[in-house]
């Protein structure tokens, strides 16, 4: 068995088609080429407003994006990009600082401000959910311009909740997309 390792893959033309960082391993395309790929983890542990939908924003650790159109809060569809694209979006929220009274909390993918999926996880009682990590998966025909977010609504019994970071290896609240077609 061997290792084979690249810093770049050209085209039969001799141009290159992805460089591959040395250190990370992470690719990219030349600007406005392939398919437009996207994905962050949140880099620093957010506050969340009891009984308020905040958008999910700062989702630039370990980012990856392939056409300038990611910025850690929102994807913005490239020009010429336009199609199917599979996103993913899951979020960490912490109750258990604030008593472990976690009573409803959901998370949505919204494009252009309406939402296209929102998943929820709700507890029956007075409150007793200590962490909840919602995530969903959605196919979207996406035009030129559309914008995409995250979203996340906690309540609480007591008060306010954070949003998770998670460490490298396991990050809690993350979101990746990519053009199918």
């Amino acid at each position: 068995m061997g290792t084979l390792r690249l810093s770049e893959i050209q085209n039969p033309s001799g141009t290159t088609a992805i460089s591959i960082d040395e250190d990370t391993g992470i690719p990219s395309f030349p600007a406005g080429q392939g398919r437009v790929i996207f994905a962050g983890a949140l880099a620093a542990q957010q506050a969340g407003t009891r009984v308020t939908e905040v958008q999910v924003i700062n989702m630039t650790a370990n980012e990856i994006d392939s056409h300038n159109a990611f910025d850690g809060s929102s994807f913005t569809v490239p020009s010429g990009k336009a199609g199917y694209y599979l996103i993913s979006f899951n979020c960490g929220v912490n109750y258990d600082d604030i008593g472990d009274d976690g009573e409803v909390t959901y998370i949505a993918t919204k494009v252009n401000g309406t939402a296209k999926m929102v998943t929820n996880i709700a507890h029956n009682s007075g409150g007793h959910m200590k962490y909840v990590t919602p995530f969903h998966t959605l196919l979207l025909n996406l035009a030129v311009g559309d914008v995409v977010t995250w979203w996340l609504y906690g309540h609480a019994t007591s008060g306010d909740h954070s949003i998770l970071t998670g460490n490298s290896a396991y990050p809690y609240t993350m979101v990746h997309g990519y053009q199918l077609a």
